[in-house]
């Protein structure tokens, strides 16, 4: 028994050093600067950062003061538009083509 367990250490030992080939590493940093993924994707969002940013502006716009629109709307009976008034007409027609 005790050869056999000697036999099995040496066995052990023999194998422990053997050579092995690191593992591959599949998540490695990589540089933004020089990654053309990233690149694409930074060019992308400053083209579309102004349309976004007009998008949002008239959406918190709409669900916010749509209340307060049709009242300026609906009140202009019997007087002349003025040119706040025309642009709120073409918000309110924009708003509803959206729908």
């Amino acid at each position: 028994v005790a050869a056999a367990a000697a036999a099995a250490a040496a066995m052990m030992l023999s194998c422990a050093g053997a050579a092995r080939a690191a593992p591959p590493v599949f998540n490695e940093p990589v540089d933004p600067a020089t990654s053309p993924l990233i690149q694409d994707l930074l060019r992308r969002t400053a083209e579309n950062k102004d349309a976004r940013v007009k998008e949002r502006l008239d959406d918190y716009n709409r669900r916010n003061f749509k209340d307060y629109f049709d009242v300026v709307d609906k009140g202009v009976y019997g007087k002349e538009l003025s040119a706040n008034d025309i642009a709120i007409r073409e918000k309110l027609k924009q708003w509803e083509e959206k729908k």
